[in-house]
C-alpha cells in the first residue's frame, strides 16, 4: 500500500468511501476476513499486519486502534456515490476534501505496509479488515468487513522511569513527539519524561493523539497512560469528569504540522485545539517547536475540571 494520506483521493476514493461512525445497510460481514500479526525487533518492535490480499479481486484494508476500542467500519453508500462522481476531476485537493467530509476514522489508523507502526512499550492492537465491492450483489456498492476484530498484544519489558513523579505534572507540561506508534496519519505526543502519581496510580503521563483528516485539520484525543507498561488509565479513576473510559477529552485541531506525506512533523507552526467541531475559538493555541523528529509543544491542561467540562 502506498502512502495512505495522499492516495486517499486516488486509491481509496476510486474504490470506497466509508466512515467509522457512519450509518448504512450496505455492509456485510465475512468471517474469512481475518487479520494476522507478526513482529520484529527487541527493544522496539515493528508490527506487520496482513489480511487476505486482493480478496475477490478487491483491495483489502486494515483499520486498527491501540486505545482498547474496536474500530467499526460502516459504509456510507451515498457518500461513495457522491465522491465517485468527482473521480475524473483534476483537482485532487477538492476530491480529497469532499471525500473526508464523509470519512471519520476516529481513534483508528489505517495500516500501511510502507509505514508500519513501531512500539517501544507494551500495547494491545485491535484490528479489522474490510473492502468495498463497488457494484455489490445488485449493482449498488457494498462494504464487506470481518465478522470480528482481532487483537494482538505487543509485550515489552517495562522501561525504567528515570524522571521523578510529581503531582505538579498532573496539570500538563512539555508534550514531546512519542518515539513509537506514529504513522503518516497518526501522531502521538506525551509527557512521559515528567510522570505524576495520582492516588494508587503511579508514573502516569499524558498522551495526545492527533488523527489526520486533511491538510490543516483533524481530531485530537487526550489519554492518561502509565509509564513503562503503556497501560491506559480510566480517566474517571483520576478524578476527570468524562463519559468515556478511554480518553480524558477530545476535539478537533487546525494546523499544518501534520501535513507531510512522509509522516514528519512540521515545526515552527501554530496548533489550535478545539473542544468541539463547531467551536469558533480555539481552546488552546500552541506552537510546535524543535526538529521534525523531536517536535514538542507546551500545554497546561489547567486541571481536570477545566479540561473536560465542555469537551465533546
Amino acid at each position: 500500500m502506498k502512502n495512505i494520506k495522499k492516495i486517499f483521493a486516488g486509491m481509496l476514493v476510486a474504490t470506497a468511501a466509508f466512515g467509522f461512525f457512519g450509518c448504512s445497510d450496505d455492509t456485510e460481514e465475512d468471517d474469512e476476513l481475518v487479520v494476522s500479526f507478526s513482529e520484529s525487533g527487541t527493544t522496539e518492535k515493528e508490527i506487520t499486519m496482513t489480511a487476505p490480499a486482493n480478496y475477490d479481486a478487491y483491495d483489502v484494508h486494515i483499520a486498527y486502534t491501540i486505545d482498547g476500542s474496536t474500530p467499526d467500519v460502516k459504509f456510507d453508500s451515498t457518500a461513495y456515490n457522491t465522491v465517485v462522481t468527482e473521480e475524473g476531476s483534476t483537482n485532487t485537493d477538492k476530491i480529497l476534501a469532499r471525500y473526508l467530509e464523509y470519512f471519520d476514522y476516529g481513534t483508528a489508523d489505517i495500516y500501511s505496509s510502507e509505514n508500519k507502526p513501531t512500539f517501544d512499550t507494551s500495547v494491545t492492537i485491535t484490528a479489522i479488515a474490510f473492502y468495498v465491492n463497488p457494484t455489490g450483489d445488485n449493482g449498488k456498492p457494498k462494504a464487506v468487513k470481518g465478522s470480528s476484530a482481532q487483537t494482538y498484544t505487543v509485550s515489552l519489558a517495562d522501561s525504567v522511569v528515570t524522571a521523578t513523579a510529581s503531582d505538579t505534572n498532573a496539570n500538563g507540561g512539555t508534550f514531546k513527539l512519542s518515539k513509537s506508534g506514529n504513522t503518516n496519519m497518526i501522531h502521538y505526543f506525551d509527557t512521559s519524561d515528567a510522570p505524576f502519581d495520582s492516588g494508587s496510580y503511579k508514573n502516569c503521563y499524558y498522551q495526545i493523539q492527533f488523527s489526520y483528516k486533511g491538510n490543516g485539520f483533524g481530531n485530537w484525543y487526550l489519554y492518561v497512560r502509565q509509564a513503562g507498561s503503556g497501560t491506559l488509565v480510566n480517566p474517571t479513576a483520576l478524578g476527570f469528569t468524562t463519559t468515556t473510559t478511554k480518553y480524558v477529552a477530545n476535539g478537533t485541531y487546525k494546523s499544518s504540522a501534520f501535513n507531510s506525506t512522509k509522516g514528519t512533523v512540521t515545526t515552527g507552526v501554530s496548533l489550535d485545539l478545539y473542544k468541539s467541531s463547531d467551536s469558533s475559538t480555539a481552546w488552546k493555541n500552541l506552537t510546535v517547536n524543535g526538529e521534525s523528529d523531536s517536535a514538542y509543544f507546551e500545554l497546561a491542561t489547567d486541571g481536570s475540571s477545566t479540561l473536560s467540562s465542555d469537551a465533546k
